[in-house]
């Protein structure tokens, strides 16, 4: 209980500064499209918009535990259309000023990796250019709905009110796709069902469904009543539509061939909300400040309990920020083993080595792995994590928790005993430079350094410098970690090269 108490607001002031870190979500203008593993969501991006880059597009896995969203591209302007499929993730740009007639449009994919059990995107640095959409000079189009298909992606395209075309890409080419007869004065939507286009056109309060055959089109299915289009989502193989029957309502309903299958209807959730298809599975994603989910039993159409997602650091998805920060420190150590030593040592003192000071250290950390990963259930990746410097807000709160039960266990021995259980089952101890005991007063003050330096644990590959192996606590209190064993006459200053 103490634990979990301890846990809680140390959580909580990681959160505030993630949500600085990371942006929250804004009650405007979300978009989320999902499949079987992958959720995507575009979100305006408050904390890069100094940069004219205010869109974010974020990623969730069904693999992340617990539900984490993690920032992926910025964008400077709002991409005008998005689909998915499998592991893959499509998306179209608004067009040049110049050029109105082409409209960019940009593909990414992303993998689980199991050697250091993430999800990286590829490209890693940014996306792969598809074959641009071309319309007509003279009638520009922007797109309205993008779905994609194992054949490839589709684009329906608005013209101007009532004036749509269809364009699906096929071996590195946008092919125009012949659109069903009488659609005029209709507001039309795509999606997909069963592998088939489903093109849905709603005027006067009636909806019309048209499926896709191999002859053309088929004869439009008619639905009246059902209220205004809000929202639409692919769900497994399966199309969901959203409509409003009456003001304040919100009515879900399965598209078939043959008609509706209607799950629903409740109260509309006052705040921006879309649906999401993932891991075959239904729900609602809502912005309340945060990204909420609520699953939506397909049999039953039950609602279930909301359940926040948690930002996480973009940091989590490249393993680009680990390369540049072992790049930074081996040219930190190169720097400090070049450099003039200034430790003078004490005759007979003898420095512990590095390899036992990191086993001493791992020994130390048993009570805090105890805590977090018994009591808290934190997962074993949490070391990868901090070390990469992409936890979430809840993981930081339990890595700060592991730092402060490690340094505080390890303080209370070293006052007492000068050591602690692990450095002495590595036969190491605490000792001033010039061979006298340390006051308590340098011991604490080295504790807080310390735990300081452990939480930014890339750190610790630069810590220990020679020859005395210092770590910056061990330097700002004048203490070394001395190991068993005597050096004949007192040490000199030595020169690291």
């Amino acid at each position: 209980m103490i634990c979990r108490r301890l846990a809680e607001p140390a959580q909580y002031m990681v959160g505030l500064l993630l949500l600085v870190a990371v942006g929250q979500v804004c009650a405007a203008d979300f978009e989320v499209v999902g499949t079987d593993n992958h959720a995507w969501f575009l979100l305006p991006s408050p904390e890069t918009s100094v940069e004219e880059l205010p869109w974010a597009l974020a990623h969730y896995g069904v693999r992340d535990d617990p539900m984490v969203y993690r920032p992926v591209r910025r964008f400077a302007q709002k991409p005008t259309a998005l689909a998915a499929l499998g592991e893959s993730f499509w998306l179209t740009l608004p067009p040049r000023s110049k050029r109105p007639d082409i409209i960019p449009v940009r593909v990414m994919r992303i993998q689980w990796n199991t050697s250091i059990d993430r999800y990286l995107v590829a490209p890693r640095t940014g996306m792969d250019l598809l074959p641009n959409i071309e319309t007509d000079p003279n009638s520009p189009a922007s797109p309205v709905d993008l779905v994609a298909t194992l054949e490839g992606p589709v684009v329906l395209l608005e013209h101007g009110p009532g004036q749509y075309s269809m364009q699906r890409l096929r071996r590195g080419r946008w092919k125009a796709v012949t659109l069903p007869q009488g659609l005029e004065g209709q507001l039309l939507r795509l999606g997909i069902a069963h592998q088939r286009l489903v093109l849905l056109g709603e005027r006067d309060e009636v909806l019309r469904f048209y499926w896709e055959t191999g002859e053309g089109w088929t004869v439009p299915v008619e639905h009246p009543g059902l209220g205004s289009l809000r929202d639409l989502a692919t769900v497994g193989d399966r199309l969901v539509v959203a409509t409003e029957p009456e003001p304040g309502k919100l009515s879900l309903a399965f598209v078939q061939p043959d008609g509706l299958a209607r799950l629903g209807t409740w109260s509309e959730p006052k705040v921006s909300w879309r649906i999401l298809g993932t891991h075959g599975q239904m729900g609602l994603v809502k912005d309340t400040g945060e990204l909420e989910s609520s699953r939506i039993d397909p049999i039953t159409g039950n609602q279930g309990p909301w359940t926040s997602f948690i930002p996480g650091s973009p940091m989590g998805m490249s393993p680009w920020p680990l390369l540049l920060a072992v790049a930074a420190s081996i040219f930190v150590m190169l720097v400090l083993i070049r450099g003039r030593a200034t430790t003078v040592l004490a005759k007979g003192l003898l420095p512990l080595a590095a390899i036992p000071r990191l086993c001493a250290l791992f020994i130390d950390a048993i009570p805090g792995f105890v805590v977090v990963m018994l009591w808290q259930d934190a997962q074993p990746r949490l070391l990868l994590e901090a070390f990469t410097l992409s936890l979430d807000a809840r993981g930081w709160g339990l890595y700060a928790i592991l730092v402060g039960i490690t340094c505080a266990w390890s303080l209370a021995w070293e006052l007492i005993m000068m050591t602690s259980p692990g450095k002495a089952l590595m036969g190491g101890h605490l000792q001033r430079v010039d061979g006298e005991r340390p006051v308590w007063g340098l011991v604490v003050v080295r504790s807080l350094i310390k735990s300081l330096v452990l939480m930014l644990p890339i750190l610790m590959i630069t810590a220990l410098r020679p020859p005395a192996l210092q770590s910056p606590a061990d330097q700002a209190t004048g203490i070394i970690v001395a190991g068993r064993g005597a050096r004949p006459g007192e040490s000199e200053p030595e020169d690291g090269t």
